[in-house]
């Protein structure tokens, strides 16, 4: 998703610990690929789910890691309608 984007709706901090929760959204043209599943081809829709990220911060104000999650059934279901 070339046009792929993400909107910070709020963010958390602790320590070196910061959690995040966003909204994605962008427009399907080229296939989408998911762990665990065959590629989904281009539909042409424009999709938008939500996202956590995950962050842990060294002592430079760095990221040292990072994870994000998000919400697969709002995504497949927008792609598959």
């Amino acid at each position: 998703m070339p046009d792929f984007q993400f909107k910070v709706v709020n963010i958390a901090a602790n320590g070196d610990f910061v959690a995040t929760e966003l909204v994605g959204a962008g427009t399907s043209t080229g296939p989408t690929e998911l762990p665990g599943r065959d590629p989904i081809p281009p539909t042409g829709r424009r999709v938008e789910f939500g996202l956590a990220g995950f962050f842990r911060v060294d002592s430079d104000g760095l990221i040292a890691e990072e994870r994000y999650y998000h919400d697969r059934m709002a995504l497949l279901q927008q792609l598959n309608s």
